[in-house]
């Protein structure tokens, strides 16, 4: 008889949680970074700076507000719900900051009060008027309870 956890036997794991004393989070947002970044120098009027220019700006950012790192656009979380093992697929969404202190605050922000996965970070710079802007691919997984307490927590700090 197979039990749940003889199916997790195989699976691969597609977010790695971001800690201070393990780099390999912040190794897969380099390399998707880096991706993201070939990906779109195609076109003559926008070009995309590398992550080896501007990722060092980031990194306390990303380990002090950043749950997890996914190595694809697309990810699932498997959750515990006794007795029951759930698999629940998420997609990441994509927003755009014309800065990045907006960009640095909209990751703050969201990792005070959701799980906060990211996928990537690219920094686009318009050839034809020099402007700078940063998108950034991630999911916030929302949690009645903990955004509840997560914004009582955020509200008491300020």
């Amino acid at each position: 008889m197979k039990t749940k956890w003889y199916e997790l036997k195989g699976y691969q794991s597609l977010i790695t949680k971001v800690d201070k004393f393990d780099s390999s989070a912040l190794n897969q947002l380099y390399d998707n970074s880096c991706r993201m970044c070939n990906e779109s120098n195609s076109n003559v009027s926008v070009a995309t700076a590398s992550p080896d220019v501007w990722f060092d700006d980031v990194v306390e950012l990303i380990i002090e507000n950043v749950s997890y790192i996914s190595k694809n656009n697309n990810f699932q979380f498997i959750i515990y719900d006794k007795p029951n093992l759930k698999f629940v697929e998420y997609s990441c969404e994509f927003k755009e900051f014309q800065s990045i202190d907006d960009m640095k605050d909209f990751i703050q922000e969201k990792g005070q009060l959701s799980l906060f996965v990211l996928f990537s970070i690219v920094k686009y710079v318009n050839l034809d008027t020099l402007s700078v802007s940063w998108g950034v691919r991630y999911k916030e997984v929302l949690d009645n309870q903990q955004i509840r307490d997560n914004k009582i927590e955020y509200l008491i700090k300020q």
